[in-house]
């Protein structure tokens, strides 16, 4: 299971390029713009350090003035990372501001060195795609929402040891999300998937040396206050298992969120069930108790994504999905929609031989009537709150469908 990231076309991108750069209703280019914003900001800057702050000596006049520049350069003129950051470390030699035997002394700094190694890899893997295929085999085989949320916690922490900063995690990552997002195909998950990947990242990042720049920065500081500073096993053990707490903690209330809301919105629809508002008489096939034997035989042998007739071809029903419960019992989505009346979404779970329809919404045509939720959300909420997992694809659900009943 491969997925890949698709923000826009190459004709978007351009166009969009093309839009940062335009004058737009006669007003001045975004480019002129930050040009003339960062340069305002950098004058600033200039006047306070020199002239505003006393009791600074020359050097560290100078040393802020590197520091306020190359923050400019990185968030209004949004130039590249690591040309920006040779750059200010060139001008604090230059300028007297560090020694240049300071400068060149970081070049035999063990931590630079592990960082830079630590980076080198990180591209590789990024390059290779290995990080997403190993985290796609790994979490194919949890079908359990809440088991694959404790999953991909897990993943994401053990890659802090190995790839640095969070970012970078994050870029690597971004495949993972989107296939998860794209394979269970619920709003609510997916929500929820989109709080857990940055907490979890960043909360994580604590466990290792590599995992930001700040660990460097504290690092030196130990050293330069007199203790010992840590090194990359000395720092695991003391913060490692800190951030695994911290992020195991996130994981479970962003859990706990999610099972709140859904109890709210099933809720909603059990009451909007009650007065009628979500089922329909639809003369042959009845939408509540047990499933009527043409529609049962349907959900036994029709494979998701297939429109069938029903008697005459006035009704037709259309199989959603299939996907199987913690316990291991199939159930399956699907829309029956007849004329005059409101399409409605169901689910229906089979047991031994008899499929029993465990929720049915009619689909929300604009009207003024009350609906606590769309029929989609109620649906996704309801199907999350028993535990279904992801849908099966074609292979697993023909396995499942001829398998015992």
């Amino acid at each position: 299971m491969t997925a890949s990231p698709v923000i826009a076309s190459e004709k978007d991108l351009i166009i969009m390029t093309a839009a940062g750069t335009d004058r737009i209703d006669g007003h001045m280019p975004v480019s002129q713009v930050r040009l003339l914003v960062g340069a305002m900001l950098v004058v600033f800057a200039a006047v306070l350090i020199f002239l505003s702050a006393d009791g600074l000596l020359l050097s560290m006049r100078l040393a802020l003035m590197v520091f306020a520049t190359t923050l400019v350069c990185w968030t209004v003129f949004d130039l590249p990372e690591t040309p920006v950051a040779l750059a200010g470390a060139a001008a604090l030699a230059v300028t007297g501001a560090v020694d240049e035997e300071a400068v060149y002394g970081a070049l035999g700094n063990d931590i630079v060195w592990l960082m830079l190694a630590a980076s080198v890899i990180a591209a590789v893997l990024q390059a290779s795609g290995l990080v997403e295929r190993l985290a796609f085999r790994l979490l194919a085989r949890f079908r359990d929402v809440n088991r694959l949320f404790w999953v991909v916690t897990l993943t994401i922490f053990a890659t802090a040891f190995v790839i640095p900063s969070t970012s970078a995690r994050a870029a690597i990552f971004m495949p993972v999300f989107l296939g998860l997002a794209s394979t269970i195909g619920r709003p609510g998950v997916t929500r929820a998937l989109a709080l857990l990947f940055p907490s979890v990242i960043l909360l994580s990042a604590a466990a290792s040396l590599t995992g930001a720049g700040a660990h460097l920065v504290a690092a030196d500081f130990i050293r330069r206050s007199g203790g010992e500073a840590p090194g990359f096993l000395g720092w695991a053990l003391l913060a490692a298992p800190f951030a695994l707490l911290t992020s195991l903690i996130a994981c479970g209330l962003i859990l706990m969120a999610m099972a709140a809301s859904l109890l709210v919105v099933v809720g909603g629809a059990g009451g909007y069930l009650l007065r009628g508002g979500g089922l329909a008489d639809t003369g042959e096939v009845r939408m509540a108790g047990s499933v009527d034997p043409m529609l049962s035989a349907i959900l036994d042998q029709a494979a998701s994504g297939e429109e069938i007739a029903i008697g005459e071809g006035q009704r037709t029903v259309r199989l959603v999905s299939a996907f199987e419960l913690a316990t291991g019992q199939l159930c399956r989505e699907y829309e029956l929609a007849q004329p005059g009346e409101p399409a409605l979404v169901s689910a229906a779970c089979r047991k031994t031989s008899t499929w029993q329809t465990r929720l049915t919404v009619a689909k929300p045509e604009g009207g003024d009537g009350y609906a606590p939720a769309s029929s989609l959300e109620t649906v996704d909420a309801f199907l999350t709150s028993i535990g279904a997992g992801q849908p099966l694809d074609a292979e697993a659900e023909k396995k499942a469908l001829t398998g015992s009943k």
